[in-house]
């Protein structure tokens, strides 16, 4: 707890309360209540009253106006009566303070959205689809770039749901602040002429949009990642990564890259970021022959928003062969919208840089109806380990003739609830880089066997070796030779080559036969590797400190620095 005597002021410095749940504090004291129940004046307001009130008001006017004025030039809306048995959509102002990758301001952003959640389905709008790229997209493509040094520059849209029109008939309401009225002076509603923020079907129109564009720029659709886009000329190959607006644009000839931001900018007002750095709260470092991807800042951010900056911090994210069990009645139950919220932001940061707590933040997100203390505590244990370990990466490097690899495991029986079994694997693109794909999952079904697990965990990887083989084909890397897949149980190794094994296989799920046949067509090599060096251990269950920190090294890429 920060007292005014620890802060050296007076309760004269403190404001009266603008809300019951809102203190105003002195602008030099603004970094201790970043969170909480203290709002600093770098907090994003939740309302129009909180941003014109606020001591950045001007700020928080000025970015309202300018995305007035883009509604105004897109000619978003006309402004209509409302009319008779039509539900008017209510709408919102959203704030948002832009932070680069070292945590400082770049602007204040003000975007007035629809409350679709008032939409009304086949009435006010039909399909929907968000154009976002999946993570393995993002990943392998960083790691064709440092092997084949691609240029790799930022673009981001600006606006971009309003360069898309409407097919439906949609009354929004004005904005809090900007309304205008009839010459009577009756009231006046929105009438939509493009996609808006918030719209259910508005990252679908938008979509539709781009997709028409870039086949326009003849790029072709991959079959893996609906929102990866990739044109290949002779001398040069091209690609398009879409995160709803935000572009990345790779390619080993940069006059392609220019060109291309030319055409975009021609159609689209565009915002060009230059080359990529910052994208989804990653932070991209490029030396050469070697790119980088860290989250430092999201965990400092995490850490600090629960009074853990200074925590003492732990070598492992979970203790070696700890398990854990369902609530009981004589149970100490923890804050459940607390640990739920926790849980959310670690799976992010986990499916996103860090593997390494993926297993234990798996096992701990099972556990969120009715969370116990000892399941908020092991959480905070994980955060204690990212205090001590907050500036890991996953690092791509250059290599000689990379192939894409990975390894396969299954904790039998690990889940001490209903004793079904985690399957854990990885995949890299080259022996000495990090991952660029890594799942755990629990098992639908109970195992009979350790044999059977690992037959299972093989077959959840194989389903992912096909998908990356047939990425690497889009992006014009075919896979010539089966993908290598490590495994450290002999009998699931048979069981996945010998089809006549009937005693042992007859009653396992028939889905899971498919690996036999990739097998059989040379898609997938499975090979043995013995338990002690099994890095995808990492994912099924606890480890010592010594055997964590090899596996760690061994899927997130050499180079990181101490911790």
């Amino acid at each position: 707890v920060v007292t005014q005597r620890d802060l050296g002021c007076t309760t004269s410095d403190f404001k009266p309360a603008k809300t019951k749940r809102e203190v105003n504090v002195p602008s030099r004291f603004g970094k201790y209540f970043t969170h909480g129940s203290f709002r600093s004046e770098e907090s994003e307001p939740l309302t129009y009253k909180q941003a014109v009130d606020s001591t950045s008001s001007e700020k928080w006017i000025e970015a309202m106006n300018e995305e007035l004025h883009s509604l105004k030039e897109n000619e978003t809306w006309s402004l209509v009566k409302p009319p008779k048995g039509r539900k008017i959509v209510p709408g919102k102002w959203v704030f948002k303070i832009k932070r680069n990758e070292h945590g400082a301001v770049e602007k204040y952003k003000a975007r007035f959205v629809a409350k679709g959640f008032a939409q009304i389905e086949g009435l006010d709008y039909g399909e929907t689809f968000a154009p976002t790229s999946r993570p393995e997209t993002f990943r392998l493509v960083l790691a064709l770039a440092a092997q084949h040094d691609l240029h790799l520059e930022q673009l981001d849209v600006k606006s971009a749901f309003l360069h898309a029109k409407i097919d439906e008939e949609v009354y929004i309401e004005q904005p809090e602040g900007y309304q205008e009225k009839a010459e009577d002076g009756s009231k006046l509603v929105c009438k939509l002429n493009k996609s808006i923020y918030g719209l259910k079907q508005a990252s679908k129109n938008w979509y539709d949009r781009l997709k028409n564009f870039l086949v326009k720029e003849n790029f072709e659709q991959s079959k893996s990642d609906y929102c990866l886009y990739v044109r290949k000329e002779p001398g040069k190959v091209v690609y398009v990564l879409v995160w709803v607006d935000d572009i990345i644009v790779a390619s080993s000839n940069l006059e392609a890259v220019q060109e291309l931001k030319r055409n975009f900018k021609e159609s689209f007002k565009m915002e060009e970021k230059g080359e990529l750095r910052w994208f989804l709260g990653i932070r991209i470092e490029r030396e050469p022959g070697r790119i980088s991807l860290d989250q430092e800042q999201y965990i400092e951010d995490l850490l600090e928003k629960q009074g853990m900056s200074n925590c003492k911090p732990l070598k492992t994210p979970i203790s070696p062969n700890e398990k854990f069990m369902k609530a009981t009645d004589d149970d100490e139950l923890a804050d459940e919208s607390k640990y739920r919220s926790l849980i959310g932001s670690l799976l992010f940061l986990a499916k996103q840089t860090r593997p390494d707590i993926l297993f234990g933040v798996n096992v701990l997100s099972r556990f969120m109806a009715k969370p116990t203390k000892a399941h908020m505590n092991a959480v905070k244990r994980i955060l204690r380990y990212l205090r001590g370990s907050s500036k890991l990466k996953v690092i791509y490097c250059k290599q000689n003739n990379p192939i894409l690899l990975g390894e396969s495991d299954a904790d039998w029986s690990g889940d001490q609830n209903d004793r079904k079994s985690t399957t854990g694997f990885y995949f890299k693109y080259g022996k000495h880089s990090g991952a660029i794909s890594w799942q755990v999952r629990k098992q639908q079904t109970v195992a009979l066997s350790s044999c059977e697990a690992e037959y299972q965990g093989l077959a959840a990887a194989a389903q992912e070796v096909l998908f990356l083989r047939q990425l690497l084909a889009d992006l014009h890397y075919p896979q010539n030779q089966p993908t290598d897949l490590g495994e450290d149980n002999q009998s699931a190794i048979k069981l996945s080559t010998n089809p006549v094994f009937h005693k042992r296989s007859k009653h396992i799920d028939v889905k899971q036969h498919f690996l036999r046949d990739a097998v059989q067509k040379n898609e997938i090599n499975i090979r043995y590797v013995p338990t002690q060096k099994m890095a995808a251990d990492i994912f099924t269950k606890g480890l010592c400190e010594l055997k964590f920190k090899e596996h760690r090294e061994n899927i997130m890429g050499r180079l990181h620095p101490n911790s």
